[in-house]
């Protein structure tokens, strides 16, 4: 077979040329995503994740009572929780009780989080508190909660402002 000069010219042009239109890769990092610990403000008690993904993260936050030997895996085993589709900057996750009783109980918990890429995010992974997220952190220990009022949606037909369609659990 006779291969010309020629010819490995061009295919070697094509192949770099080929490789200069493809899309960088994006890489997530560690300080992407962080959590701050929930706080009671205007009575009400919730957590602060920031954003810097460049896309849309789902998050969940839960809390335990504090000195659990383990990340709860049930739902029933946590004092209070929420979820939410977050944006890129920074946003509040209201949380309340799994039985929709109104007042979180006055207390000390560890507090677990687990945000993670949503559709076409540019920097795809996951950060928490798990030891299988891509970025693990230790959870929040011994955080002070009292008089918290947890967060009530309002009725489905009465929908209104900046809260209007979110869902604290899916």
């Amino acid at each position: 077979m006779r291969v010309s000069i020629r010819s490995v010219v061009a295919a070697s042009t094509l192949t770099g040329a080929a490789l200069l239109m493809t899309a960088p890769v994006a890489s997530a990092a560690a300080e992407d995503v962080t959590m701050a610990a929930p706080t009671v403000i205007d009575g009400k008690l919730q957590a602060k994740v920031t954003n810097n993904t460049g896309g849309l993260l789902r998050c969940y936050v839960s809390g335990a009572p504090a000195g659990s030997t383990r990340e709860p895996r049930d739902i029933e085993e946590f004092a209070f929780g929420g979820n939410k589709i977050v944006s890129t900057g920074t946003s509040p996750i209201f949380l309340r009780t799994y039985d929709e009783l109104l007042e979180i109980p006055d207390g000390t918990y560890d507090v677990y989080w687990h945000c993670s890429t949503v559709g076409d995010n540019p920097n795809p992974g996951e950060w928490g508190t798990a030891e299988s997220d891509t970025y693990s952190v230790e959870p929040f220990r011994n955080v002070v909660v009292k008089g918290a009022i947890g967060y009530t949606p309002p009725p489905a037909d009465s929908c209104s402002g900046s809260l209007c369609g979110v869902s604290l659990f899916g």
